[in-house]
């Protein structure tokens, strides 16, 4: 039986990802209820700039527009910013809705 986390699929890391600008409403084990400022969202995750005190292998829920609420887990920080991975991958369904919803612009990468 396999153990710990299954997250995303993290095949899916160089999917496209959306700039954005939104307030979201985190539920943190310890911190209880936090803001966190997202600034780019992808199908598996999602950067915030100021991390609210989140670290490393903390665990979230999430509550974004369009009924995406998801449980996810911090996979990186530096200095205030931080990358957080989706426990489950949004479908593409949802996800289109949640970028609809959020405004994103695509983040254009070099080719």
């Amino acid at each position: 039986m396999r153990t710990g986390a299954r997250l995303a699929d993290r095949d899916l890391r160089q999917g496209t990802r959306f700039w954005v600008r939104h307030a979201a409403r985190c539920e943190h084990r310890v911190l209880g209820d936090i803001v966190l400022q997202l600034s780019n969202v992808s199908r598996i995750g999602f950067m915030v700039e100021a991390r609210a005190g989140v670290e490393r292998g903390d665990r979230l829920m999430v509550h974004l527009p369009a009924a995406v609420h998801r449980e996810a887990f911090c996979t990186w920080t530096s200095h205030q910013r931080a990358g957080f991975q989706f426990e489950r991958t949004v479908r593409e369904e949802e996800f289109v809705y949640l970028i609809e919803a959020l405004k994103g612009t695509p983040i254009r990468r070099p080719v």
